[in-house]
This record gives structure tokens, sequence and C-alpha cells, in this order.
């Protein structure tokens, strides 16, 4: 016997980083349960592999998600989770008072969070007189491929990798090399040839990334102190 059929709430979104509109739905019971199984493996992959998939089937397969910045697939997945669960979410936030460090629960609404910064900015940095290099918000796909088999977690050398994923193209006085003919450890053997300075005005693209950023002011339950932290990246909003 066929069992009745639920209809589909569907809700409108504007990609950040394209202007493109989608619709999308929330996501389902055996969706959740594929995002709660990576959550609990603490892998980051396998935690960005079922966003992924579960921002792909609820925006009805309309979007290329690989080709999505990173910054593009953590804010639809957030305004997917605010209709899926609900918009308010509490989470634990740590007071910022090192002798008390309890963690106060606080709700915050997930549909007033928004990505700060520019989604579309790009970048050419001058190195020396002759070579620079353009660099561009690096899409999931570009960020896996140059990821791929990287398992260090020295944070200097995850720096590197996104901004190797970052680099659309390398030029110098008589050519412009473009970043997809390159092998991944080449852009970042180049990378790791540059001296402090030059790395630091590569770095300045990579910290200004756009981030889901929430302001948070609340009053630690435990020793009184009047708290004012900001949420950054997806996964503090995840608590």
């Amino acid at each position: 016997m066929a069992l009745p059929q639920l209809n589909t709430v569907k809700y409108d979104m504007v990609i950040p980083s394209t202007g493109q509109q989608i619709k999308y739905r929330p996501f389902v019971v055996r969706e959740e349960k594929v995002l709660l199984t990576s959550l609990e493996s603490g892998d980051a992959q396998q935690i960005t592999n079922a966003m992924r998939d579960i921002v792909e089937v609820c925006t009805f397969k309309e979007v290329s998600v690989k080709s999505l910045a990173m910054f593009d697939l953590e804010y639809i997945f957030l305004k997917l989770r605010s209709k899926s669960v609900g918009e308010n979410a509490e989470i634990g936030i740590k007071c910022s008072n090192e002798e008390c460090g309890h963690m106060n629960p606080v709700t915050i609404n997930l549909d007033a969070v928004e990505l700060q910064g520019d989604p579309m900015a790009k970048a050419t940095v001058a190195l020396t007189d002759e070579v620079g290099v353009t660099l561009n918000y690096p899409t999931v796909q570009r960020l896996e491929d140059v990821m791929k088999g990287s398992t260090t977690e020295n944070q200097i050398d995850l720096v590197i990798g996104m901004i190797a994923a970052s680099i659309e193209s390398i030029y110098d006085a008589s050519s412009v090399y473009p970043a997809v003919d390159s092998t991944p450890q080449e852009l970042i053997d180049f990378i790791d040839s540059l001296n402090k300075e030059q790395f630091s005005k590569l770095q300045d693209f990579f910290n200004n990334f756009p981030k889901l950023k929430e302001e948070i002011n609340f009053t630690c339950e435990k020793c009184g102190t009047e708290n004012n932290q900001v949420l950054e990246g997806l996964n503090d909003f995840f608590g």
C-alpha cells in the first residue's frame, strides 16, 4: 500500500559569490542522520562531504556544489539548518573570564547570521617588480584537489594549502601561468619559496576570506562577567 507523500516546502536564497537565486528545502530525517554520523566521526573531510551532499539534494540539484566557494557552501548549509531544525539554536560559549571558563548556554538566531566580507573580491599581489600572483576565492573542488592526501594538522600547512587553492595565476615579465596548469605541489613549493614579507601579502587575502560572523553578548551565569564575543565560521554555530 502506497503511503501518503508530504508536501515539500520551498524557500528562496541568493548564493553570495554569484548572485544566483536558488530554491531550497529543509533537510529530512535520512539526511540529518548522515550529518550526525559525520559530526560524530570528527573527520573534517567527512563532514564537508556530508554538507556537500545535503546541499546538493536540498537545492534540487540546481547548484553545482563543487563550483561553489567554501563560504558559499557554509552559508547555504547554515540557512538549510535554520529551516530544518529551527531558527533558534542553543550553543555553549565559554566565559571570557580566565578564572571562570564556564560554558554558558546561549541562544542565537541562525536566520540573522550573515556572511561578512566581500564574496566577489579578487586580488593581484605584486611579490617583486616582475613577479606577482592573482588570487580568487577557491571553489570546493579546487580546495579538495589541493588538500587531497594531506593529513597534517599543522596550522601553517593548512593556511598554505588554502592560499595555494586561491591562486588563479602567477605572472612574470614575460608570461602568465594559470594555476590549473600546475600541480598542487608545484603551487605549494612556489609559496614555500617566498620570504616572510611576500608570504604575508598572500596571507592577507586568506585572512579576509568572507566568513559567517555574529557578535554575541551575554552575562556569565556563574561569575556574572559581561561577555562580548564573536562567533566566526560554521563550526562556531554548531557549538
